[in-house]
């Protein structure tokens, strides 16, 4: 990947802190990347790095903090930085549903930090070497070629024989079968909750059997057919 990776690693435990700044520099070593690793006692220390214009690419938060919890330190990271790659930490296991609101990147479990560790280093390194690469989707149609970033498309909705393709600052109406288009989003792991719908699970805020509800509060249809497939695929993207 070439530039240094900023993390940040934040939990009250000092003992928690060195046990992932040692996995940490492991890991650099093992995958021939410099990782720039500062660690933080609490929520606080956090953001007033944060006040300064300072951000990381990775964050490790403990769920279990005083005064401001992990989930909380979350949502204040998300609304200061651009795509951040959140992994909670916790011993506490049902805690994982609560974390969904922030769209985390992965789970650790205290119980299971080693083996948890290295499952989820090497899924981030593996989708921060993909960031790199592009995720441009190209679609022809009419003689004419449509472009748009994958990682910016919200969700795409079907109408006759035309796409509308609904991104974060913008959207445009193509001439393209929803079929083949889920077929060349596979790998990106967008959804089909519906006959008429694609969405992408990244701006999933909460999923429910009737209705699929976006960031920024948009609501969609979820096929009462297809809920439980749909909940078991989200649930792999949020876990995988």
């Amino acid at each position: 990947m070439g530039d240094a990776i900023r993390i940040a690693v934040c939990d009250d435990e000092v003992f928690f802190q060195e046990q992932l700044r040692k996995r940490l520099k492991k890991a650099a070593c093992f995958y021939q990347q410099d990782f720039q690793t500062e660690c933080f006692s609490g929520a606080a220390s956090l953001c007033r790095v944060l006040d300064t214009g300072q951000s990381f690419d990775v964050y490790f938060l403990d769920i279990d903090m005083p005064k401001m919890d992990g989930i909380a330190l979350g949502k204040k990271i998300r609304e200061r930085t651009a795509d951040p790659y959140i992994i909670f930490v916790s011993s506490k296991e049902g805690k994982v549903f609560e974390t969904f609101s922030v769209k985390p990147f992965q789970f650790i479990r205290k119980s299971s930090l080693e083996r948890d560790f290295e499952s989820v280093m090497e899924a981030l390194v593996r989708e921060m070497w993909q960031e790199k690469k592009s995720r441009d989707i190209v679609l022809e149609s009419g003689g004419m070629s449509y472009r748009f970033d994958v990682r910016k498309t919200v969700y795409i909705e079907a109408d006759g024989k035309y796409l509308n393709v609904y991104q974060k600052d913008h959207s445009f109406f193509v001439r393209y079968q929803i079929s083949a288009l889920e077929e060349q989003l596979r790998e990106y792991h967008f959804l089909r909750i519906h006959k008429s719908y694609l969405v992408n699970p990244r701006y999933i805020y909460l999923l429910e059997p009737k209705e699929a509800v976006l960031e920024g509060g948009k609501h969609l249809p979820v096929s009462r057919h297809r809920y439980k497939e749909v909940q078991q695929e989200f649930l792999e993207y949020m876990h995988a």
